[in-house]
């Protein structure tokens, strides 16, 4: 029962090699699904190709049809863990980056090859845009047909995928949930007040900006989520800061080496599918490149990437129009190690 004290307590010890009960249900049904799918593309008269994908998707056939599906992964069983874990986790626990991690190692080869098909199919397309642009003479259209690409479904049914956006609501509601116990302590409304504020609705879910927000997500399920809701890297969050994707990963504030060239290679993938967002600012004002340094990024990892982008000139608002900006960037001393 994840509501009782006691059911969080036991999820929140570890074993020796610092997993927990979440950390190790991700391992099991990763090792479940890897053998069901190798005992799939064994059977006679059926190619392991078509074995492979049908159960990466969790055997989709059965559940579109109806069906009962059998490989349907336990996700009942994560939800309560991932409850017990937020639970843990206001009281100084860590984060949700780690089962994020996990479920990338044990996954790692189809979750990159489907990242590999999603990146080769989006190139071709910007090609494609680019190439009839060109035909028409039309060279403003080109950033048109880029700027409203369509999200990508190919791994909408992928098991892992699912998973990772389980993980992904699962910290969204976490923070929101947080923050509206704090706001109710800080401006200590009336009880009326904070029954309200608590009755009220959580923002947007946005997938995205979700994946954003947990401090060194996985590249690869960044791109994933990049790759499902494109329209996102260009909306601002659903919330009090309004920031896009690249300010939330620009706010990132790591020191591990590994940590850190994660998010550089985070600013580089966002910054290069919307390279106006370097210039937008968020509701506070601020611009990706100054919550970078805000945050300690250095040249070499991510300032350099966002300052390509940067001109002299105006500045755009991710909720209002364009107005001049005086800000002016600079190199910072030392890179850190990547």
């Amino acid at each position: 029962n994840e509501n009782s004290n006691g059911s969080d307590a036991a999820t929140s010890i570890l074993t020796a090699e610092g997993l927990s009960a979440l950390d190790i249900h991700i391992i099991a049904v990763s090792k479940l699904k890897r053998q069901e799918m190798t005992f799939s593309s064994s059977r006679p008269g059926r190619s392991s190709r078509d074995n492979n994908k049908n159960n990466s998707n969790g055997g989709g056939g059965a559940a579109q049809k109806g069906g009962t599906n059998k490989t349907t992964p336990p996700t009942a069983l994560l939800k309560a863990l991932l409850a017990a874990h937020n639970n843990n986790n206001n009281k100084g626990g860590p984060g949700l980056a780690k089962p994020l991690e996990i479920l990338l190692e044990c996954n790692s080869l189809a979750v990159l090859e489907q990242v590999a098909l999603e990146e080769a199919q989006a190139s071709s397309s910007k090609l494609r845009a680019r190439r009839q642009a060109r035909a028409k003479g039309e060279g403003a259209s080109v950033m048109s047909a880029l700027s409203t690409p369509s999200g990508s479904t190919n791994f909408s049914t992928f098991w892992v995928w699912e998973w990772a956006l389980v993980i992904f609501k699962s910290d969204f509601m976490k923070k929101f949930h947080t923050h509206a116990h704090y706001a109710n302590n800080q401006n200590k409304r009336s009880s009326r007040d904070q029954h309200q504020q608590n009755q009220s609705s959580p923002p947007t879910f946005q997938p995205l900006h979700a994946a954003a927000q947990v401090k060194d997500c996985p590249l690869a399920f960044l791109i994933l989520s990049m790759r499902a809701y494109p329209q996102q890297v260009r909306t601002p969050a659903d919330d009090i800061h309004g920031n896009l994707p690249l300010h939330t990963v620009a706010g990132w504030d790591v020191t591990d080496p590994s940590s850190v060239s994660r998010k550089s290679m985070a600013l580089s993938t966002l910054v290069s599918e919307y390279p106006q967002a370097s210039k937008v600012r968020n509701k506070q004002g601020k611009t990706p490149l100054s919550l970078a340094l805000e945050t300690g990024t250095s040249w070499d990892n991510g300032v350099r990437r966002l300052t390509s982008f940067q001109r002299e000139g105006s500045f755009r608002s991710a909720t209002g129009p364009s107005r001049q900006s005086s800000y002016v960037t600079h190199r910072s001393g030392t890179s850190a190690a990547r």
